[in-house]
């Protein structure tokens, strides 16, 4: 038997040799050999936290900031289940997850013995591959085996495009060595060579010289400062979403929400490119993907090595498996510089600016509601601080890519799980995020449902100094008052919004949460810079009225 548990604890010198950092625990039984190869094996940092849920978007959040796998550990059984949210969200947005599961003996499952589920496969449309160790470790190839299987899963989940690797662990009874004994040394050593970078084809230069009304479409990331620079020297309108990081951007379209869905038939056309350049993860904006299946280009090159070809704009003709730092030279950039006309990048400067005139002017006679709330936060962030602005799903990741121009001028990146848009471990991820980057202030802005939902984010042991909670509170779900199917139901109130009466208050007192409440504008002006200075994190609530919350975002995308 300690030939068994010899095998199972180089696990943490296979890490080691791969440089995982952190690795999210959840207590269990049938783990404590996996949990013990990280304590007894490897200088890996181990966060226990007590609810499986909230240890993936910890985990996440870890990985999303470090962009090296974390690892994820859970006993067997729901527990497993428990981490499939945050394994989702991880997939599609191409974040490395090392997930471990321990496993019953294959011979006890389906038999209605304790904790025991079909756990091999479990996240098989969610994850890049899934792996299935052994039960048993007598015969002298089993260590190649397992030693090789894990290698294999850690690589997996590195490589480009990144994203949560699955290995299952059968493990037998005794799970708890009842002497020391040494881990058996690693072999297998696996070193990756990354392929360098080549020209661009020259079919892509050809077409992208061929023809003249040329846009780029950004979706989910955070790009190098070099790639950047390249982008910001050509004359080719850039549309992204706040998701896209690419507010600071001259060139970059930032109000495409609020007149993309107003243009008329004749001037839709005007606006309809002949070639699209996409790269990054999903994107936000429901009219700019609805404007391209409307009015789709001649040709879309779809930038980025991705495991599944995603075709969202109905459109695709071209998929280049490079990443958009690498595809973005400056024989490209220098192409686009002469290859779009220059009344195309006007045209959308034009309408940009016409909007920015709009809103600015709409702005200043908002009367205090969610918007408001929101730009009054982004306005008071402090201009000498790096932030992480995480956001929750629903209407504050739309309030903010409406107010992406506020960004302009802060040292400010932006994440939100947009891989599938979900509301749960919003703060949990943010939470894992804070506590990989110490240094970084960390501003989560989500609904009251959002925060209700994770609440054990904040059943937490080590609950990070540098994070800051903003919650819009309205009682509900206002999103639903914002879609036309479900704002006329009858049933709205009831059944869609969720109407509720908890006090966040309470909420923060069991945690030790320093919190804040605020009912008007100009108590929330006042508290603001307090909110942002000290330590420990912290909790601002601000109540509001959904009814007046919806009558400013319905004036606000009015044509008028």
């Amino acid at each position: 038997m300690s030939n068994y548990l010899s095998h199972i604890y180089s696990l943490g010198q296979l890490l080691t040799h791969h440089q995982i950092e952190w690795a999210v625990a959840s207590p269990g039984s049938r783990s404590a050999p996996l949990l013990m190869a990280l304590v007894r094996e490897s200088n890996i940092q181990i966060l226990m936290i007590r609810d499986e849920r909230s240890a993936g978007f910890i985990a996440m959040g870890i990985a999303q900031q470090t962009q090296k796998a974390t690892v994820l550990i859970c006993t067997s059984g729901s527990a497993a289940l428990n981490l499939a949210p945050a394994v989702c969200e991880a997939h599609y947005q191409n974040i490395p997850l090392l997930v471990l599961t321990a496993d019953r003996p294959p011979e006890w499952i389906d038999q209605e013995d304790g904790q025991t589920i079909v756990q091999r496969n479990i996240y098989q449309n969610f994850c890049k591959s899934s792996f299935q160790l052994l039960p048993d470790y007598e015969n002298p190839e089993s260590f190649w085996y397992f030693q090789r299987t894990v290698n294999e899963a850690i690589i997996t989940s590195a490589e480009i495009p990144k994203g949560p690797v699955h290995i299952n662990f059968p493990l037998r009874e005794p799970l708890y060595p009842k002497t020391k004994f040494n881990a058996q040394p690693v072999k297998t050593k696996i070193q990756i060579v990354k392929q360098s970078r080549s020209q661009p084809p020259k079919e892509i230069l050809s077409l992208l010289q061929s023809e003249k009304k040329i846009l780029l479409v950004a979706g989910q990331g955070n790009y190098s400062a070099q790639m950047q620079n390249q982008l910001n020297a050509v004359k080719v309108p850039i549309v992204a979403d706040c998701t896209a990081n690419l507010f600071k951007l001259q060139n970059t379209i930032l109000l495409h929400d609020l007149f993309l869905s107003n243009l008329s038939d004749k001037t839709s056309k005007k606006y309809q490119p002949d070639i699209v350049l996409s790269f990054g993860n999903s994107v936000l904006s429901k009219s700019l993907k609805q404007f391209l299946r409307n009015y789709p280009p001649k040709k879309h090159l779809k930038i980025g090595k991705q495991k599944n070809i995603s075709d969202t704009f109905q459109c695709l003709t071209h998929v280049l498996t490079t990443t958009a730092e690498d595809f973005f030279t400056q024989q490209i950039t220098e192409c686009l510089k002469t290859s779009c006309v220059p009344n195309y990048f006007q045209l959308w400067q034009s309408i940009e600016k016409g909007a920015l005139e709009k809103q600015n002017n709409q702005m200043k006679q908002l009367r205090f509601s969610e918007l408001h709330a929101v730009q009054t936060v982004l306005n008071h962030f402090p201009k000498s601080k790096q932030l992480c602005l995480h956001l929750g799903n629903s209407m504050p990741v739309r309030y903010v890519n409406r107010l992406q121009s506020e960004l302009r001028n802060l040292n400010c990146e932006v994440f939100a799980n947009r891989g599938v848009s979900g509301i749960d471990g919003t703060m949990s991820t943010a939470v894992g995020s804070a506590l990989a980057k110490p240094k970084v202030l960390h501003v989560l802005i989500l609904g009251d449902l959002s925060f209700f939902y994770d609440i054990n984010a904040l059943w937490n042991d080590r609950l990070p100094d540098n994070l800051r909670i903003v919650v819009l509170n309205n009682k509900g779900g206002i999103i639903f008052r914002y879609l036309p199917k479900t704002a006329a139901l009858p049933e709205l109130e009831n059944y869609f919004e969720t109407r509720h009466s908890f006090e966040l208050q309470y909420m923060a007192k069991t945690f030790g949460i320093e919190h804040t409440s605020t009912h008007t504008a100009t108590e929330l002006k006042s508290c603001l810079h307090f909110f942002f200075e000290g330590s420990g994190t912290k909790l601002l609530e601000i109540h509001l009225d959904p009814l007046e919350s919806q009558k400013v975002w319905q004036h606000m995308n009015s044509t008028r």
